[in-house]
């Protein structure tokens, strides 16, 4: 099974507020699987791209310390 990692920040509009974004986007067997961390908050909203399709998925956060 072959699977890949990309890390990336994602950097607020110029005219939004708020910590940026880290996004941890695993890949395994062409689908994608996104991991969300926003800094005090507790969701993440974000637009998944497959097959053509554009989801719009409601992430929960989970704090694991």
């Amino acid at each position: 099974m072959k699977e890949t990692y990309e890390r990336e920040l994602v950097k607020k509009k110029k005219n939004e507020t708020g910590p940026e974004t880290e996004i941890c986007k695993r890949r395994r067997n062409d689908k994608v699987i996104i991991n969300s961390h926003i800094s005090g908050g507790n969701g993440v909203r974000t637009l998944v791209i497959a097959s053509g399709l554009i989801i719009s998925a409601f992430c929960q956060l989970n704090y694991h310390f």
